[in-house]
Order: structure tokens, then C-alpha cells, then sequence
């Protein structure tokens, strides 16, 4: 199984929930190297 197929089951609004909250730490964390 690929990441993708276990991903496939959730559904849109609840994947669309996750990158909202997501979004915070991607913009904070754009460009830099965490170890």
C-alpha cells in the first residue's frame, strides 16, 4: 500500500480541514531545514 491509498479514504472536507490548519506551520517552516 502507497501513501496515497491510505490517504484515499479520507474525505475531502476533512483533508481540506487538516491543510487549513496545516497552513500556519507550512508558512513558518517554508524554506527552512529541520533536523
Amino acid at each position: 500500500m502507497t501513501d496515497n491509498d491510505s490517504l484515499a479514504h479520507i474525505a475531502p472536507r476533512d483533508k481540506a480541514e487538516i491543510l487549513a490548519q496545516a497552513l500556519p506551520y507550512i508558512r513558518k517552516f517554508h524554506g527552512k531545514t529541520l533536523v
